[in-house]
């Protein structure tokens, strides 16, 4: 997940770099910069997709709250990206931030698997929470 975004990053520079627009380069590295910070969720991520893809966990409800509050976290630090640099000018740029951040109500609805949750079917409902979590 972290290499996608810093491959989306790092395209756009490239595309921009071309351009003589000094503004518009220093836009993108802005970015990057800020996006280079989400690390840490792009990790916790990971973790949760490999534990519920192992057949020999053990998923307790913890986890799966905790996933799902790291999704939670993860999509409101994105969201709040374009405020943050105070608004994203660039209309390529601006475009692919909004993608990025649809992508999370998707995640959200992936994940949610009410007929996992009714049962109480922790592998099922983990399963479906590492879906929603790929999609990022």
């Amino acid at each position: 997940m972290l290499r996608r975004l810093t491959a989306i990053t790092l395209t756009l520079i490239v595309g921009l770099w071309g351009c003589s627009e000094k503004e518009r380069i220093d836009e993108l590295l802005s970015y990057h910069r800020t996006v280079q910070k989400f690390s840490e969720f792009t990790e916790g991520i990971q973790r949760y997709i490999i534990l519920f893809d192992d057949p020999s966990s053990r998923v307790t409800a913890s986890d799966l709250e905790k996933a799902l509050a790291l999704l939670d976290e993860f999509a409101t630090a994105v969201g709040r990206v374009e405020k943050d640099l105070g608004g994203l000018d660039d209309s390529t740029l601006r475009h692919t931030h909004g993608l990025f951040v649809r992508a999370f109500p998707e995640a959200r609805d992936l994940a949610n698997d009410k007929k996992a949750i009714a049962e109480g079917n922790l592998r099922r409902q983990a399963q479906s929470i590492a879906i929603g979590l790929r999609r990022l």
